[in-house]
């Protein structure tokens, strides 16, 4: 059992270095934690961002959520580093952790507008354009992306 939970934000420091674990909001599920490591401008991504060759997964059942993990996104970018070192997949640059979140940034905002338009449930994902991005969300749950982004 963890003797250590947090909130928000945790810092350790051990031997002279400094580890930050982060918690910016929900993202894959509601406890996904950055961790930080700036002496090395380095930064473990946990699923808060996966490259295992397909798109980010929503977890709704485990508490995610595609419009905050948009904010997770802009708060990594915040970060200071060289290398980032996603849940699975490999090793990346900021550059590519950037190129990342615009794509996800752009199905979920493309998505949003098409629930405004008053796109039924039932046709969203035949009708949300990924075909230029080159993947797309996994979505376990329609009802949980629709109702978040204002569906009715």
């Amino acid at each position: 059992m963890p003797s250590i939970t947090y909130d928000k934000e945790y810092t350790v420091r051990l031997g002279g270095v400094t580890v930050e674990v982060k918690h910016f909001g929900r993202s894959h599920t509601s406890g996904d934690s950055v961790v930080y490591f700036s002496d090395l401008k380095v930064v473990a991504l946990s699923d808060a961002m996966t490259t295992g060759g397909q798109g980010p997964l929503i977890d709704y059942a485990g508490g995610g959520s595609a419009l905050e993990w948009k904010t997770v996104f802009q708060e990594i970018l915040k970060l200071d580093f060289d290398a980032a070192i996603p849940g699975n997949g490999p090793v990346l640059t900021k550059a590519d952790v950037q190129a990342y979140a615009a794509r996800f940034n752009t199905v979920i905002d493309r998505a949003a507008e098409l629930v405004r338009k008053g796109t039924p449930k039932d046709q969203l994902l035949m009708q949300l354009k990924t075909d230029d991005i080159g993947w797309a969300p996994r979505i376990p749950s329609i009802d949980g992306l629709y109702a978040e982004l204002g569906g009715r």
